[in-house]
């Protein structure tokens, strides 16, 4: 992000690297075009840019989480709002990204599904894990979805009427579904048992 390096303030001097720059320009700008930057690091005008952006990719990869379920014999529905679980519109608890179970059995999985950008630096490290940390108050990342797996817990009726299963005979099986390995795998200090945060090329194997 910063591919200019100041060395001196008075005078001001620059190390400037012609194929830094170069790399710097192409993570930016396909970093935009993907929509895997924070909305942080825009002005206002480009947030809603990328926020249409990270909505049609986060569409994309639930689809493609929800494909790998029913690859392993589960039945799925994709962004379910939990509105229609009868969960109130205030506060907004937002919508399952994926709900997979099976006909034969009482496993229900809710999957929180996050398309992330690698973690390369130690710097991207500790804010991944801080965003990833489980602050319902905060509402960082993964807060909101333990807000749902609270009220899933305690109102079972809607996801009864979807899979068929007794509302007393569900165990839920809550994943952290990411497009990469992720810190968070190993961060045991996480709100959310380590064990269930899966990558999308992984979820195959770990299903199995």
């Amino acid at each position: 992000m910063r591919p200019l390096v100041l060395v001196n303030t008075s005078p001001r001097r620059w190390v400037i690297s012609a194929a830094l720059f170069e790399n710097a320009g192409r993570y930016i700008t396909g970093n935009i075009y993907e929509g895997r930057l924070p909305d942080r690091f825009f002005v206002l005008k480009l947030r809603a840019y990328i926020g249409a952006i990270v909505d049609r990719h986060g569409h994309a990869f639930a689809e493609r989480v929800a494909g790998i379920f029913r690859k392993s014999g589960y039945t799925t529905r994709a962004e379910i709002r939990l509105t229609e679980l009868g969960a109130p519109r205030n506060p907004d608890l937002g919508d399952v990204d994926v709900l997979a179970w099976t006909g034969s059995g009482t496993d229900v999985f809710i999957a929180e599904c996050k398309r992330l950008t690698p973690a390369l630096t130690v710097r991207e490290v500790i804010q991944r894990l801080e965003d990833f940390r489980g602050d319902e108050q905060r509402k960082d990342s993964l807060g909101k979805h333990l807000a749902r797996l609270a009220w899933l817990d305690k109102n079972r009726a809607g996801l009864q009427k979807i899979t068929g299963i007794p509302a007393t005979a569900i165990s839920f099986r809550p994943l952290l579904v990411t497009s990469e390995l992720v810190p968070m795998r190993f961060f045991e200090e996480m709100k959310f048992p380590t064990n269930r945060v899966v990558s999308a090329d992984d979820l195959s194997a770990y299903l199995q």
